[in-house]
């Protein structure tokens, strides 16, 4: 499988998931709302209307207690000494009667207490009576006495008892419907609790399922993906320092990382390749450094050689143009002795001694001349020399210096020519002022 795949796989389950534990959560949510509105629902109605009908019939059983009390009072008092406010009390008592009945009646018309609205209508029907009876008994009292009054006090106290036990009966009716209201309360309480718990195990297990599915992943990937890219770059590291003889894993894998293996590989016989051509080259750069040294030291030997037979042949030239110096040098004792032989031969021929004359310093001027030739040559033989001695440590300039002694042989050759030739010319001029003296 390849690595994109097992990605793939791998985030596809955990978003899978991920997406059931959502939906499983928000079912589980959604039953704890329902719960807890249920809850609501009832304590609303527990405090918003059971209650108040409590308290509303407890204020209606008040009402009629104080109807009944007040009445009594004034019985007892007949309305003597200023204690005449019984009726306006009794009243006051019977319109807050009225007004809690109809309150209570709505609230158990709103709660669907069908028998507590029935109650409640008994009550009512029979309060009118018993006021009436209240005050009936008041005036009897107050007006004919005690005798008149007792007779009616038994019917009354009968009535007001009746419509208490009503009442009470109205207040258990109620009770009844609260408790079982609070019984609801506390079995969604307890519905919602249980709930709570459900969820909070199955979120407990579902996180564990999905942290484990993680782990898992995560060893998979490691060892599909982290461990292999690790263990290739040590190899690419130790390729990077030189050792091309590490063995390069993963090489047989059909995914991913088998093709980064493979191509690790390929460089690694490159590398290889690549080090064999530089040692080629290396042992073929040396072999052309020997050759190179060795046409070098031929060269030189070449060169020394050369020079050495330049230098002879300069030497050679040197001492034969020492040896024509030496015979110019006779040559011009001869001239002059033949010159002094001619001056005395000319004071006796005084008709060639202007001819004489001229041939005398015609020869001076020659003898001049081949002195001065043959000492440039002497100096041109050093110069050749010390340019020879100098070719031998200057190997590089060698070709010049060989340029340069040949044209000093050149000069060499055209001297002696020009100085054989001012010697024979002095000779036969010799040889004419002596035939002419």
């Amino acid at each position: 499988m390849t690595i994109k795949k097992l990605f793939t796989l791998v985030f596809g389950l955990i978003l899978v998931l991920m997406a059931g534990l959502g939906i499983m959560t928000t079912s589980m949510l959604a039953t704890q709302i329902e719960h807890i509105d249920e809850m609501s629902e009832t304590a609303g109605q527990v405090t918003g209307k059971n209650l108040p009908l409590v308290k509303v019939i407890k204020d209606i059983k008040l009402d009629i207690v104080q109807v009944q009390q007040w009445l009594t009072d004034i019985s007892a008092t007949r309305g003597q000494d200023g204690l005449d406010d019984g009726y306006k009390e009794a009243e006051a008592s019977a319109q807050s009667f009225e007004k809690n009945y109809a309150a209570a009646r709505a609230l158990a018309q709103d709660l669907k207490l069908a028998d507590v609205v029935k109650s409640l209508d008994e009550v009512k029907k029979a309060f009118p009576p018993f006021y009436e009876t209240g005050k009936k008994m008041a005036a009897a009292y107050i007006e004919k006495g005690p005798a008149s009054g007792n007779k009616m006090m038994e019917n009354f106290d009968g009535v007001a008892e009746t419509l208490n036990e009503n009442l009470e009966k109205l207040l258990e009716i109620v009770d009844a419907g609260t408790d079982k209201s609070s019984a609801d309360l506390s079995d969604a309480a307890a519905t919602l609790a249980t709930s709570a718990n459900t969820m909070s195990v199955s979120l407990l297990i579902a996180g564990l399922f999905v942290v484990a599915t993680l782990i898992g992943a995560l060893v998979l990937l490691n060892k599909r993906l982290i461990g292999p890219m690790s263990a290739l770059t040590g190899i690419m590291t130790a390729m990077a320092d030189g050792d091309l003889e590490a063995v390069v894993p993963g090489k047989d894998r059909h995914d991913e990382m088998g093709k980064m293996a493979q191509a690790v590989e390929v460089f690694r016989q490159n590398g290889h390749k690549i080090r064999q051509m530089q040692s080629t080259a290396e042992a073929e750069a040396r072999r052309n450094q020997r050759k190179l040294q060795s046409q070098i030291l031929a060269l030189n030997h070449a060169l020394d050689e050369e020079v050495g037979i330049t230098v002879d042949a300069v030497l050679s030239e040197s001492k034969s143009m020492e040896l024509a110096a030496q015979s110019m040098a006779g040559a011009i004792e001869t001239v002059q002795r033949q010159s002094e032989a001619a001056a005395a031969a000319s004071e006796q021929a005084t008709g060639s001694v202007n001819a004489v004359a001229a041939a005398a310093e015609e020869l001076s001027s020659s003898v001049q001349e081949i002195s001065r030739q043959v000492n440039q040559s002497t100096n041109i033989a050093h110069s050749a020399e010390e340019e020879a001695n100098k070719a031998t440590s200057m190997v590089q300039s060698l070709a010049k210096s060989a340029e340069s002694v040949g044209e000093v042989v050149h000069l060499i050759n055209d001297i002696a020519s020009q100085t054989n030739l001012l010697a024979l010319n002095a000779t036969i001029e010799a040889a004419r002022a002596g035939d002419a003296g």
